[in-house]
């Protein structure tokens, strides 16, 4: 049931490197070095404990999720930012594991009716058989009123450790692209079904609101969804190698 992420092609690999290697020194992060010598060489790495990383890219298939405000589907974007952050992390060092990696429910072939509860489950399924792995969930906000905007992140109830990687990925996307947004981490309760019932260290991140223009053509950005998957990626390197 699992699909793990296999290494991009040589081309592809260079170009991300070069795109990496801007953003990071864009973003500023204090303690990393980028921009000397040999890349490979000076990209910071993860311990070697906590090095399994399951990715969520949310709905797929047959569930689409919201729909943006210019039409763009929510399982699009959670895929497009899902495979950055993978990239990313895979630099890392990390073990990725992807729930999906195409445009594809896990419940697709399930009866009528249970597709969306079967895909549920089976995500469930990846993430007990992985159990010491962080999870880390990729999704899409929406609300009737247009002026809602910002990254959300709700964390599970089931693991102290939780609450604490959501605060670092809070604490490291108001620092490096949205120093207005004050949104709280929220424990998840049981309309999150994943995160009540899981066991891992685990977190659901709403990118921002597909619902706001401004913050829809944002997301749906390549230059910017690199940043925001920088920004998730080095707090996932944050929580491993100083809490997890």
């Amino acid at each position: 049931m699992k699909e793990k992420k296999g290494k991009p092609f040589l081309a592809e690999f260079a170009l991300f490197l070069i795109v990496f290697s801007v953003i990071a020194g864009i973003l500023g992060y204090t303690g990393y070095i980028i921009g000397k010598g040999d890349f490979a060489k000076s990209a910071p790495v993860a311990n070697e404990k906590n090095r399994v990383l399951i990715v969520d890219a949310g709905h797929g298939g047959i569930d689409g999720g919201a729909t943006g405000i210019n039409g763009r589907l929510e399982k699009e974007l959670n895929l497009e930012i899902s495979e950055k952050v993978s990239l990313f992390s895979n630099l890392f060092g990390y073990e990725v594991i992807n729930t999906r990696t195409s445009d594809a429910s896990l419940g697709d072939d399930a009866p009528k009716g249970k597709r969306k509860m079967t895909d549920l489950v089976k995500r469930l399924e990846i993430a007990n058989e992985n159990s010491d792995a962080v999870f880390l969930s990729i999704h899409m906000n929406k609300f009737p009123q247009e002026v809602c905007r910002g990254l959300q992140i709700w964390y599970s109830p089931n693991s102290d450790m939780s609450v604490r990687l959501a605060n670092i990925v809070k604490n490291r996307v108001q620092t490096e692209i949205q120093p207005d947004n004050t949104r709280d981490c929220k424990k998840a309760d049981s309309s999150i079904y994943l995160l009540d019932r899981m066991k891992n260290t685990a977190v659901l991140v709403e990118c921002g609101f597909i619902s706001n223009k401004a913050e829809c053509e944002a997301l749906c950005s390549a230059e910017y969804q690199q940043k925001l998957s920088a920004c998730l990626s080095y707090a996932l390197l944050d929580f491993t190698n100083n809490v997890g």
